[in-house]
């Protein structure tokens, strides 16, 4: 949906093919399926509220102002991103936070927050 939304491959969301984030997800989920005891987050995932969710989003995120960006055709734009800042880790970990934490205040229709990669 975000893919659909955004319209472009240059649109770096949560779930962009050129971030690492669905594929880290996705292998952590494949692992915990298969775990003889699996991570307790997601036990917590299962019963969380909505209130619950946005709490602890914004204390693993480390920030509790909304994030401000620019709305852009259906997306949220919070910036740009060079191709060599998607293998930094230190940006990467900052990137996820930001994007997850401005899923947080939306209201009305999904406006997916992303940066523009720069090349």
């Amino acid at each position: 949906m975000h893919a659909q939304l955004l319209g472009r491959s240059t649109a770096l969301h949560l779930f962009s093919d050129l971030l690492p984030f669905k594929r880290w997800t996705t292998s952590w989920l494949a692992e915990q399926k298969t775990a003889v005891e699996p991570d307790s987050l997601l036990g917590l995932l299962e019963t969380w509220t909505a209130e619950e969710a946005i709490d602890s989003v914004r204390s693993w995120c480390g920030q509790a102002e909304p994030m401000r960006g620019e709305l852009l055709g259906d997306g949220l734009r919070l910036g740009r991103l060079a191709a060599s800042e998607i293998t930094d880790a230190s940006i990467l970990n900052q990137t996820a936070r930001l994007l997850a934490l401005s899923y947080l205040d939306q209201t009305g229709p999904l406006r997916p927050p992303y940066f523009d990669l720069a090349r």
